[in-house]
């Protein structure tokens, strides 16, 4: 990422909660962006998913120029390429965590058969075997978290974006949260998460700053 400004609204409303932001993240690190509430974090990651196409700038994703990507190419690398996880969930709550996890493989194509098994052993392998069937309603706010988690990773996409992923938690949750991102670092994958939590922090490969720090 290089010089990126983000201007939101236009005249007298208009806010610039990012400008000429550079950094690198590298391939297989967990990457912390740091800094308070209202100072560019979920803009930030709205841009990387795609979500947001920046005033200035450029972002090179995997060989792929993302500011100057077309519409459909930045649909296709949301769809491709990028996790996200909000930090309000946003799971559906009419479903249970298994269909919330199978939700993204079905929109892509995958046979509903395959989309459980797969989003099944993702939700076991986060100790929540005992939890598949239940609704968010009746999930803590750690188990909705690890299942947000899992719809996010159930693709394998090689760019997890979380927002505020211990921002609901109490201390108990945060250490099971934080060992799940560190566990989703591998090689083929870019883990970023946007944070004013100082244990994030700790976590983290690599920290970007985006004011004073944590």
């Amino acid at each position: 990422m290089s010089g990126l400004t983000v201007d939101l609204g236009s005249g007298p409303s208009r806010a610039r909660p990012l400008e000429n932001l550079s950094f690198t993240g590298g391939d297989g690190r967990l990457v912390v962006v740091c800094a308070p509430s209202g100072r560019g974090k979920t803009t930030l990651l709205s841009v990387l998913a795609g979500l947001l196409t920046p005033t200035q700038g450029s972002i090179n994703f995997a060989g792929r120029e993302l500011a100057l990507s077309s519409r459909r190419d930045m649909l296709q690398h949301r769809r491709d390429c990028v996790g996200l996880v909000f930090q309000s969930f946003n799971l559906i709550a009419s479903l249970d965590a298994v269909e919330n996890v199978m939700a993204p493989l079905l929109m892509t194509g995958v046979r509903q058969s395959v989309a459980r098994r797969r989003a099944a052993e993702l939700l076991s392998g986060m100790g929540l075997d005992h939890r598949l069937h239940h609704r968010p309603g009746s999930l803590s706010g750690g188990e909705q978290q690890r299942v947000a988690i899992a719809r996010g990773v159930v693709g394998d996409p090689p760019l997890f974006l979380a927002d505020e992923p211990t921002a609901h938690l109490d201390q108990a949750q945060v250490g099971a949260v934080l060992t799940l991102l560190r566990s989703l670092v591998r090689p083929g994958r870019l883990v970023l998460v946007a944070t004013h939590d100082a244990r994030v922090v700790q976590a983290a490969d690599d920290v970007v700053d985006l004011t004073a720090p944590c």
